[in-house]
C-alpha cells in the first residue's frame, strides 16, 4: 500500500494558481503602463525644454487599463490639451522633427514586463 500525504493541499493550491496569476499579471500590466507613461513624459520634457511649442503635451500622456487590467493602452489622450498631436510628435511632420518618446519608452520597459510576467507565473505555482 502507498500512502500519499499533502495531495489535497497540492490540488487546492493548483486550483488557486490561475487567480493568483491573474492578480499578479494585473499588477505587472499596471506598473508597466505607468512606467511607459512616465518615461514618455520625461522624454518629451527633455526634448522640449523651456518655452516649448508643446507646453501641455507631456501631461496629455496617460494610460487606460483594459480587459479587466490585463492589457493597457498608453499614449497621448486626444481629449486633453495637445493630446491630438501624438502621431505628429512621435513621428514628426513635413515641418517638425520627430520626438520619439512612446516607442522608446515601451521598448525600455519590455524586458522588465516580460520578467514580471515570468515571476508572476512562477509565484502563482
Amino acid at each position: 500500500m502507498i500512502t500519499v500525504t499533502g495531495l489535497n493541499e497540492l490540488i487546492s493550491d493548483l486550483r488557486a494558481a490561475p487567480a493568483r496569476l491573474e492578480s499578479q499579471a494585473r499588477r505587472n500590466v499596471s506598473k508597466t503602463a505607468l512606467e511607459v507613461k512616465k518615461g514618455a513624459q520625461a522624454r518629451v520634457r527633455a526634448a522640449t525644454p523651456g518655452a516649448s511649442h508643446l507646453p501641455h503635451y507631456a501631461r496629455s500622456i496617460d494610460y487606460d487599463l483594459l480587459d479587466g487590467g490585463l492589457a493597457a493602452e498608453v499614449g497621448p489622450n486626444p481629449d486633453k490639451i495637445q493630446g491630438q498631436f501624438g502621431v505628429g510628435v512621435e513621428f514628426g511632420s513635413a515641418r517638425t522633427a520627430p520626438i520619439s518618446h512612446m516607442l522608446p519608452s515601451a521598448d525600455e520597459q519590455w524586458a522588465k514586463y516580460v520578467a514580471g510576467m515570468d515571476q508572476a507565473a512562477a509565484d502563482s505555482l
